[in-house]
């Protein structure tokens, strides 16, 4: 069962609790037992008028760990006990409970839990005694006490054994509320879940939802006639859910101008109850073309924050109300809501009228130095109730509302600046919204499963149509949208993968995402990795070219590259960036990566290593490389690493060769002068050591190796 509606949301008339910090604390000798309170406890006061969670630690046998949670203990437990221990319980002198700073550990044989004690921070990680490796954790907001409405949907299974068998009850509809527990479990990238009794689908259980309750209904369905509550994973440890009652579980469900595919950054000062009103806050841009003019003299370029909704605040809602640019109710009432503004209309882009007046709006902007806009949100889009000015269907204009919102904002840009300068940052998007690129990939958690999310939400875009993509480098909010900064490990690791996408941005909410604000290395790695980048735009424009003509996906899953070869067809946690570089971020603290080569001779650009293909490397990386390799028989031109926009076509100041098996490659030069054209076609002759390019001036030529790399 699900109790939300994504993560911003509780569904509707469902009260969510979640364990948020130990507010008291009992040790025995075998037994952690632990109050949690769900918000943080300053004084009494915060104790009042809000319930509490009671988590105990134990363990009934060397190696498990035993793990309860309860709201209220009064209720009388009529639930039946599967027999776990039928020739006798052992007794517990294994049992060692040890407490330190911010934290207490109760141990029993080789595993070990840890609590953290720390203010705001709930957590229980499991792990081996004798490592700091984290085997599954049950982190801030994934311990629920859940109050839902007594017509909460009753998993189907569980309705169907009295609908279909019984002819004549029926349950009678209740208005009593119900109580539920609601617990998650955190999984690796790239973990494995099996077991959970017989099933016919899949042998792994991620990507699926399944309700625990025994059905006779064949094997071409997704009930069985044998659920057990237990599963185990490919890292080695099992879980098992001691009850006997329905369990419901889901496993793991929840064109371009060259300025764009370089780097930005975000901070944003807004006005607060406003959003939006197409205007800069004086407070702190009193005078704001004169501030653009200033960025401009450093040589970057301002892309801003824009909403298809209109506070009620806003300067501009009154006009728009009143001249009937917003979406109404079917009353004749502006449609208005407070999700996310106070107040807030949605503009109705079916209204040419409305079209003219947020395009003069941006174009007014544009005017006084703005580049280019951050289209986001769209999503939001009522259905019921309203009406469009056109007429047409609410419910089928819900995903459509996002290609003719980004459309008007794309045809602002191109009749102020030209197609070639017009770019967007989109977040909603539907089938047509490629030809107003850029988008990016939304909330993502500062988390390796919020990283490794972004890189698959990006490369079924890029199966979809869409040729560009970006993510929120870090991660947009940390786990349970606490005020934490990245951890540094993920930090470092999503800068890599972030840089060797198509766009690049550092962006978070509460927190800061500049590295210096994480620590000297990590200001040291993004440089690295913008210098790379900056370096690479030769390679990069002239494949966004061909993203443009041929609709294939700079960052592109590799069973595009390789369709005929099986392997590829699954692989998620990988990549090519364009026909020629492998991409395999990485996803956890020490550096390991599986990954796998294609057929063929791969060598390294940052460390000169052949990979041979077909097969899995498994390999360990420092915080400034990660496997990064150059396909066979490609010739890599390589530029200036001051910046990402220079002329391209006259600043080669090398060519970099892996291995060879032809005696000519072709190479295209993009124009920095004529964007979207490519300027010049080389052929590239490799030789003994080095090799001969015909049509240009000789750069310096680095054949890959253990000791010649970038």
């Amino acid at each position: 069962m699900r109790f939300t509606n994504g993560i911003w949301f509780d569904r509707e008339n469902h009260s969510i609790y979640n364990a948020v910090e130990v507010g008291d604390l009992t040790l025995q000798d075998d037994t952690i037992r632990a109050l949690c309170t769900i918000r943080h406890v300053k004084d009494r006061g915060d104790t009042l008028n809000k319930p509490t969670i009671t988590v105990s630690l134990s363990s009934p046998s060397p190696g498990i760990l035993a793990c309860s949670a309860t709201h209220f203990k009064g209720v009388k437990d009529q639930e039946p006990r599967f027999e776990l221990f039928p020739d006798g319980k052992p007794d517990s002198p294994f049992v060692k409970v040890s407490k330190e700073d911010n934290a207490v550990t109760l141990e029993a044989g080789d595993l070990k839990a840890t609590l953290s004690t720390k203010a705001s921070s709930f957590n229980i990680a499991y792990s081996t005694k004798d490592s700091d490796v984290v085997l599954t954790d049950i982190g801030r907001s994934c311990l629920q006490y859940i109050v839902a409405p007594g017509d909460a949907r009753t998993p189907y299974p569980a309705t169907a054994s009295t609908t279909i068998a019984d002819p004549y009850y029926r349950a009678p509809a209740s208005g009593a509320s119900k109580p539920y527990m609601a617990l998650s479990l955190g999984l690796d990238v790239g973990e494995h879940v099996y077991g959970l009794g017989e099933r016919f689908g899949p042998l792994t259980k991620n990507a699926q939802s399944m309700d625990l309750w025994n059905e006779d209904a064949g094997t071409c369905t997704p009930y069985t006639y044998k659920n057990v509550p237990f599963y185990f994973t490919s890292e080695g440890y099992g879980v098992f859910f001691d009850h006997t009652s329905l369990v419901s579980l889901e496993v793991q469900t929840e064109r371009a101008p060259s300025t764009s595919t370089g780097f930005g950054s975000r901070r944003a000062d807004t006005m607060a109850h406003q959003w939006t009103n197409f205007t800069f806050d004086e407070e702190f841009f009193p005078d704001a073309k004169a501030f653009l003019s200033r960025v401009h003299e450093r040589g970057l370029r301002v892309c801003v924050w824009i909403n298809p909704y209109i506070a009620q605040e806003s300067g501009v809602f009154d006009e728009a109300a009143e001249k009937g640019y917003l979406i109404k109710r079917s009353n004749g009432d502006v449609w208005q809501s407070d999700i996310w503004q106070a107040g807030m209309g949605v503009v109705d882009f079916t209204n040419p009228d409305a079209v003219k007046w947020y395009t003069e709006n941006l174009q007014n902007l544009l005017d006084i130095g703005v580049d280019s806009f951050k289209t986001d949100f769209g999503e939001w889009i009522p259905w019921e109730d309203v009406q469009y000015h056109s007429g047409i269907d609410p419910y089928a204009a819900h995903n459509w509302y996002s290609f003719i919102y980004n459309r008007t904002v794309y045809d602002a840009i191109v009749e102020k600046r030209g197609s070639a300068e017009a770019a967007l940052f989109a977040r909603s998007a539907t089938a047509g919204c490629q030809r107003f690129p850029v988008n990016w990939g939304g909330d993502c958690e500062c988390t390796w499963n919020g990283m490794a999310q972004s890189l698959r939400g990006g490369l079924s875009l890029g199966m979809s149509g869409f040729g560009f993509y970006s993510h929120d480098i870090g991660g947009f909010m940390s786990e349970g949208q606490a005020a934490a900064n990245t951890d540094s490990a993920i930090y470092k690791r999503w800068v890599q993968f972030g840089l060797l996408s198509s766009h690049s941005r550092l962006h978070g909410s509460k927190t800061s995402r500049a590295p210096w604000t994480i620590d000297d290395e990590a200001s040291e790695i993004l440089k690295k990795f913008c210098e790379l980048k900056n370096m690479l735009m030769p390679y990069i424009f002239a494949e966004c070219i061909d993203a443009k003509e041929k609709g294939l996906p700079l960052m592109r899953a590799m069973v595009i590259e390789f369709p005929d070869d099986k392997v590829c067809q699954t692989l998620d946690q990988q990549y090519m960036l364009g026909e020629s570089l492998l991409v395999a971020p990485i996803f956890n603290t020490k550096g390991d990566c599986e990954y796998y080569v294609p057929a063929g001779e791969w060598t390294g650009l940052l460390d000169g290593k052949v990979r041979k293909g077909p097969g899995y490397h498994r390999e360990t990386f420092d915080n400034f490389h990660l496997p990064l390799l150059v396909r066979h028989d490609t010739a890599l031109l390589i530029g200036r690493k001051e910046r990402p926009d220079y002329a391209w076509e006259s600043s080669i100041e090398k060519a970099v060769l892996g291995a060879c098996t032809k005696d000519e490659i072709k190479v295209r030069v993009p124009s920095f002068s004529k964007l979207g054209q490519i300027d010049a076609t080389w052929t590239v002759k490799p030789t003994e050591g080095g090799a001969e390019i015909d049509g240009c001036k000789q750069p310096k030529i680095v054949r890959l190796s253990g000791r010649e790399h970038l």
